[in-house]
């Protein structure tokens, strides 16, 4: 993640520490004053290390409002347009401070998550790549939509054809067979149309 600048007073060195760990435990790139390496101007890399810093945490207590570093440190901050979260550690407000939301750490308690989810949009905000690494890994992967389709087996159709017409045929059949025996005929009979009075007689069949 981004970097995030501590500024603090020496004799609030312990809980800047403590600070410090919690931020890199949460993923950020936390920095103060002990990374400086012999031989370094401690001005030139502070200043630099504020002009990149994407949040800039201000430990707040008496001992830090007297310190001269710390308030270059703040002055400077302000002037580049960063950020600044001031934890109130000990002592009174500011001055300079009146404008900014300070959190109340007083006895060296962390502050709460929404602190760090604060920290974590602004660095994703100046970091698209982490803001788009934090959304892909929100996004749930949706299951396939599988699609449903009714299948016709031909075989059932043709029997289920030749079924239909076996009942049809032996349907007529039977009717058919109903009517001689109601009417009783023979060979030589006759019986009269009711449609149109025709006169028909019964023949077998075979050759006549």
């Amino acid at each position: 993640m981004g970097h995030i600048f501590i500024s603090y007073s020496k004799q609030d060195k312990d809980y800047a520490t403590k600070i410090f760990n919690a931020l890199k435990k949460r993923g950020f790139d936390a920095w103060m004053d002990v990374n400086l390496h012999p031989g370094e101007q401690w001005h030139e890399v502070i200043e630099n290390r504020i002009n990149e810093c994407d949040v800039f945490i201000l430990i707040v207590s008496e001992s830090s409002k007297n310190s001269r570093w710390v308030n270059k440190e703040f002055l400077h901050a302000q002037d580049k347009n960063k950020p600044i979260f001031p934890l109130m550690l000990r002592g009174s407000r500011w001055m300079l401070l009146q404008d900014l939301n300070c959190v109340d750490v007083a006895g060296g308690y962390l502050p709460g998550e929404d602190f760090f989810q604060e920290i974590k949009r602004i660095v994703e905000k100046n970091n698209p790549i982490a803001q788009a690494s934090s959304l892909r890994s929100e996004e749930k992967p949706k299951p396939p939509r599988v699609e449903q389709r009714r299948v016709t087996n031909p075989t059932y159709a043709v029997i289920g054809g030749v079924a239909l017409v076996v009942l049809l045929c032996a349907g007529f059949g039977i009717n058919y067979l109903m009517y001689l025996s109601a009417t009783n005929l023979g060979i030589g009979s006759t019986w009269t149309s009711e449609e149109d009075g025709a006169v028909m007689m019964y023949v077998p069949a075979g050759e006549f």
